[in-house]
Order: structure tokens, then sequence, then C-alpha cells
């Protein structure tokens, strides 16, 4: 048998594949925060078409750590109805569900929050220019209490895991990052200190009701971007991760501000320039071509970077993320012992059926052509598609979907 086929366990919970859906922005959320009918019918796709876990997009657990309009929340008790009414789509169509908890920090703006962005330093974002204000003391502690909370009301929601999001620029890769984090209390200066955040939520995630779920985390192995969250840095807080027996590891990397570092692929020149204006417009021109060779799509860009971190977390289940494609690759990957379990994003954004095409015997590689228009797209709060498989009006994305609350 396929090794993509074989079952796995994370912690208590048996997944029937070791393929993942790796967290994927969906906006198709109510600006409330609420899940759309038109949210679990994409849900409730991807559960019949056979992922053996699926990762929602990000949910903020704090009304000013959203980073776009249209995004789950979990940042209230209002939430855990609508929540149970997305899992129940996923468990009635065979699936299994774990909820991404994160908070935006200065990957934001203010438009979106009514407020400004708040981080471990008041360092600008050069994709935004929005220069975010210092987090106090205070606003740090709630926020860690605020991740707890968001995960007891994931566990009665009736979520099957909880996934905490450490990479791709938020709140928790922010205060890992030297870059980012330039404070000189506990929490910034040493990688100690820098890792404090990361810790401490997961202590309050585990000392409170959603304690009981299996945890996962997603960080970055490194955010290429100078100062920035390094390799050798990931490995030793995925070190203390293991101490910390956290139930998985998924590696990922990059942040909005190293682009399509994220994302390898082609680079949609028109639809970036579009979103842009003035200088940044003037500047993407010149910037846009010299892209193409660093962002090149190739197979698990990611694989090397995972491989280092696996020797220093051998007992920690290792999840990669990033360019997974080919089934005959995947298998040898996963062949290799590192790594337990292969995730996708943008695959299953235009083939949710994927893995039950592949296990029917179809084994041709996902026909996802990392066009990127989908990831650029959701920047300005359009709900995610595939361009190719459905190339309809930009400007009727939204009013072609039921987003009345599910």
């Amino acid at each position: 048998m396929s090794k993509i086929f074989e079952p796995f366990s994370i912690a208590d919970l048996e997944l029937p594949n070791r393929i993942v859906r790796s967290a994927t922005v969906e906006n198709r959320s109510t600006e409330k925060g609420e899940p759309t009918v038109a949210m679990g019918e994409m849900y409730g796709a991807l559960a019949s078409g056979g992922a053996g876990l699926i990762i929602t997009g990000g949910c903020y657990v704090q009304r000013h750590g959203r980073s776009l309009r249209y995004l789950t929340g979990v940042h209230s008790d209002k939430m855990i109805g609508p929540l149970s009414r997305l899992v129940d789509k996923v468990h009635e169509a065979g699936g299994l569900i774990a909820i991404q908890l994160y908070h935006a920090g200065r990957q934001t703006r203010p438009e979106v929050i009514g407020e400004d962005p708040v981080a471990p330093s008041p360092v600008k974002d050069t994709m935004t220019w929005v220069t975010p204000r210092a987090i106090s003391q205070r606003e740090i502690e709630e926020t860690i209490e605020s991740f707890g909370e968001a995960a007891e009301r994931a566990a009665k929601a009736g979520f099957d895991a909880i996934e905490l999001l450490a990479g791709h620029g938020y709140l928790i890769n922010q205060f890992l990052s030297r870059r980012t984090n330039q404070r000189s209390d506990e929490w910034g200066g040493s990688l100690e200190n820098r890792a404090r955040f990361l810790l401490k939520t997961i202590s309050s995630i585990r000392s409170g009701g959603g304690g009981k779920l299996p945890l996962l985390v997603k960080i970055n192995s490194e955010d290429h971007l100078p100062r920035g969250f390094t390799l050798e840095e990931s490995c030793r807080v995925c070190e203390w991760l293991e101490e910390a027996r956290v139930d998985a590891i998924e590696v990922t990397g990059g942040t909005f501000e190293s682009a399509l570092d994220i994302a390898r692929g082609q680079i949609p020149k028109k639809k970036i320039l579009k979103q842009l204006h003035g200088a940044q417009k003037v500047m993407a021109r010149i910037v846009l071509p010299l892209m193409r060779r660093r962002f090149a799509f190739k197979e698990a860009y990611f694989l090397e970077n995972a491989l280092a971190i696996k020797r220093h977390v051998p007992n920690t289940p290792m999840i990669l993320a990033g360019g997974n494609r080919n089934p005959k690759h995947m298998d040898e990957i996963l062949s290799g012992g590192d790594i337990d379990l292969l995730s996708l994003s943008r695959p299953f954004i235009r083939e949710p059926n994927l893995v039950k095409r592949w296990q029917s015997g179809d084994r041709r590689p996902a026909t996802c052509i990392s066009c990127n228009q989908c990831f650029v797209a959701i920047a300005t709060d359009k709900p995610v598609r595939c361009f190719i498989e459905n190339p309809c009006s930009e400007a009727n994305d939204r009013s072609n979907m039921n987003t009345s609350p599910i």
C-alpha cells in the first residue's frame, strides 16, 4: 500500500491517512467572525475528498488580532455555536478537523481592526507600511490567556485537535524573531526570552479546557529576512516544544514581508500591482521580475529544513508543508521515516477531492500549477478560490456565495 494512505496517530487521534489539509485563508466568514454557509460547503467538500485531517484557516483569539475582514473568530463564546456547526459538517462527511489559533499582531491594518496593531516592538511592516505600537506587559498576559480561552471554546465546539500558529509573521513569530522583537524585558533579547510567549501560550492552552485535545504547533523553520528567525533558532525552539510534549510540529517558513517564500511558484504580477499605489507600485515594477528565480517552485521546498529540525526532535511527529504535489515523491519522503505527515494548501483549493482521486488509482500529481493568484487575491478580502478552475469575475466573488452564518 502507498505510504500516504497508511493511518497515523497524533496522540490519541487516529488519522486515516498521512495527508493534511494545511491551514488556508478562506475569507468565507462574516465580518463578525461567524463561519458562513459557503464555508460549511467548502469544508464538507474537503472532508468528503478524503484528507486525513483538515486544519482550519487561522482563527483569531482576540477581535483586534484578525488580519483580514472575513476570517473566522474564536474570540467570544458566541462563536461556539457557529463553529460547532462547521465541525458537524466535517464529521458528517467522515472527516477530522483541527482549529488553528492565531493572533495577527502587526500583520494587519488599522482599518481592519479599528485601532493600531500591536507587536513586541514598534517596527514598521514593509508590506503594509504600518508601524505597530509595542504591546504592554498586561496585554501580553491577557493575550496568552485569550489563547487558552479560545482553546476551551474549540473543545466545546467539538474540534478534534488544536494547532497553534507560530509562523508566517504573525504575533508568536514576531516574538520569536529578533527583527520584530527588540524588547529588553523578559519577553525579548535572548532566544529563551523570545520563546517565552510561545511556551506560556502552550501552558495556557494545556491548563484549560482545551488541554484535552491534541496540540500541534506550526512554526517557521526560518523567516528568510535580515535579523529574522533562523533555522538554528528554530531547531532549539522545537527542542523546547518537544520538552513541552506538543503532539506534532508542522514545519513551514517565510512571512508576508518575505513575500512568496511562503507559497513558492509563479508571481501574478498584474494582480500584485493592482493592489499597490504610488511608490510601492513603482518599486514593485522593478523588484517583481527579479523575484522569479528566488521564488521558483520546487517540490517539498521546506524538506531540508524539516529534516534538520527532526534531528533535534526525534520523538515528535513531523508534518511537512510546502510544495507537496506528486504522490510518488510524497511516498518517497514518508518512506524516509523522518517525516510523518504531509500538508497541502493550494492543491486542495483546486481539488478538494484530491486524496480520493489518488486513492482511486489516478496518481497524477495535483493539478494546481502554483500560479499564486489565490494567494494574492486573499490579501484584498476575496474568498479563496482557484482562478484557473473557476475564472469568474472577481467583483462578484462574495455575491456568488451564501454568506449567511452557518
